[in-house]
Parts: C-alpha cells; structure tokens; sequence
C-alpha cells in the first residue's frame, strides 16, 4: 500500500518512514477540536528533524508518552512486536487472544513465535485479518551454542509446512528432556510425574521448564525455582541437545524463512561473546531492541547490524497480562537510537 511523504508528531516518526505494510490511514487528530484520542502505541522513535526539539517536546520514552496523551494525539505511528507467545508453548494466552491484546496496544506487525512450534500462526492469521494486525508467520527454535545452552533464534515468513518436521523433532527432544528434568527433581525429593508436567502444559508438546516448576510446586514468582533447580549449572537441569545454533538457521533457511538471533544480551552476557556469535553466525538479523538490552547493548547491537548488514528487529517478547517478566506490549526501548524493522520476506 503506498504512503504519502513522512508525518511527524510531536517528535515522533510515522510509518511512511518503515519498511513494512500498513493497514489504512492514520488520522492526525487536531487537539483544538477536542478530540480524545487512546494512547499512541510505544515504542517510538524520533523523527530526523526533531532531533533539535525542546527537552520538554522530546524527552524520554515516558515523557513523551504523558505529552501526546495531554494533547489527544492519535499517532499515525508504528508498533512492531516481532516475538509473542500463546498457550502453543509458554503465554498465558490464545493465540486469538494474543492477536486482540496486541491490537489494543496499537500494534500493527505482529509475530506470533512459539517455541519449536507453528500450531498457533493459523489462528493468530486469522485474528490479524479481523483486527487489522499482520502477523508474519514464525516460530521460535530453541538450540544450542558454545556460549549459550539455551539460545533462541526466530524465523520469519517460514513455510509451515517446510518448518514442520522441525518443531515436531524439537518437541519431542522437549517431551524427552522434561522427563529426564523430573527424575532429577524426584532425585531432589519432589513428589512430581511427568504426566503433572503435561496436565500443567496442556499437552505434551508445549511443556516446559516453567509447567514443570508449577507441577513440582512452584507458585507465584517461579524465579527462586528456576534459579535452584531449573538454569544452566543448578541442580535439575538438562542442557539442550538438538539443534545447534548452525543447525537452526539452516532448518530456518530451508523453510524459506528469515533467521534472527534473538534478544543476546538476555541469553549471553559477555560483550565479547555476543560479538563473536553474531559474526559467526548466518543469520540475517538480530533482535536488537528488546525489554532488558540496555542503552549500551543497544547501540552495540545496532552496530553489528549496521557493519553485517542484518535487520533490527524488536519486540516486547509478550507471554500474557500477569507474566513477571514479560506481560505487555511497547515495552521496549529504542533509546533514540534507530528503529526496529520488519525483515522483508524472502
């Protein structure tokens, strides 16, 4: 769909200036004409020429936020929120109900990215059409690497069937590791089966850490489990075996898909091996704007894009209303340092 030339408000940028499909126009609301507009979708990022804008016109992501909403703003701006997750694998949600959730928060670009699994991307495509979301057709692949037992890498655009054979073989390592999770938290004196995981998870298939830690007890903030029995080096853990890191982006470029390694600085924590995977991985882009990367990250981030010619994609990584972590859209930061985009569909 075309656009007209670039339309900027109170310092923000509009999406004539993204590379991604729009649905529709969005009207500038004129605050003379008393018009009370919802709030504008975050995260932002600044227009070019209004860089140079009063402190007061332009300041940080919350600020400006509270300035538009003073002055009932409807934004023509763009959300992008390139990971979510559904009851397919770890969301407290439908994936329909992803889809309603992000369409409330103003989000036009929409990956619906269950780990190792594609059950949901039909319904969430479908709920997109009603509410004027795209959703881009991903997945989440779970794989390992030297630096982390537990790396995430998103593709998009994927040929479900293609990517098919994937997520079964990874889910059923999934069932295969849960099980060998719950003989060491037995070995730890819980009183816990595998088939309390699955009743937890729905179906064997979409268990995880977090359905085991419930079954075995865990209430509430499940963080003090995870970090006693459940992370790389505590005292239930299995690491990973299939796929490697390599692996992954290959079973992702042969569904004809867009590889992106996914948030690194939550994964790994070193500057100087986030680098170092990057640059040795075939990927075509990196998560680069996300909750808990900080400025410095960011930009370094960005860097690498810019120097490798990868994509920066963002997301608020949403898993549901009351996740701890993770339980809203917007929730990244571009820290006025560039945008995220929409890799283009191969």
């Amino acid at each position: 769909m075309g656009a007209g030339p670039p339309r900027q408000v109170a310092g923000l940028i509009s999406p004539a200036t993204l590379s991604i499909r729009r649905f529709g126009p969005a009207p500038i609301a004129s605050p003379a004409a008393g018009f009370q507009a919802a709030p504008p979708p975050w995260p932002f990022v600044r227009a070019p020429a209004a860089q140079n804008a009063p402190r007061d016109a332009l300041c940080t992501l919350e600020c400006a936020q509270c300035i538009a909403r003073r002055q009932g703003i409807a934004s023509p701006l763009v959300l992008i929120e390139l990971q979510s997750h559904s009851t397919v694998s770890d969301g407290q949600l439908a994936p329909a109900g992803v889809v309603e959730e992000a369409a409330k928060a103003g989000v036009t670009m929409l990956a619906l990215s269950d780990h190792d699994a594609i059950a949901g991307v039909a319904e969430a495509m479908e709920a997109g059409e009603k509410l004027g979301v795209e959703v881009v057709p991903a997945t989440e692949m779970s794989c390992v690497h030297e630096y982390a037992e537990d790396l995430h890498i998103c593709g998009y655009w994927i040929d479900l069937g293609k990517i098919a054979a994937a997520c079964e073989r990874a889910q059923h390592e999934r069932v295969t590791r849960a099980g060998e999770i719950v003989e060491k938290l037995r070995g730890e004196g819980f009183d816990i089966h595998l088939e309390d995981a699955v009743r937890e998870a729905g179906d064997a298939l979409s268990i995880g850490r977090p359905h085991i830690a419930r079954a075995a007890g865990a209430t509430g903030d499940l963080g003090p489990f995870f970090e006693e029995y459940l992370v790389p080096g505590a005292k239930a853990f299995v690491p990973r075996r299939w796929p490697t890191a390599e692996q992954a982006i290959e079973l992702i470029h042969e569904a004809g898909g867009v590889a992106v390694i996914a948030h690194p600085y939550w994964d790994i924590d070193a500057r100087h091996e986030v680098d170092d995977l990057i640059r040795s991985l075939d990927a075509d882009g990196v998560e680069t704007f996300y909750p808990t990367h900080s400025k410095e990250q960011t930009e370094h981030l960005l860097e690498l894009c810019g120097e490798l010619d990868l994509v920066p994609t963002g997301s608020s990584d949403y898993h549901g209303p009351t996740h701890k972590t993770f339980a809203e859209f917007g929730a990244y930061d571009t820290y006025g340092l560039g945008e995220p985009r929409v890799p283009p569909q191969p």
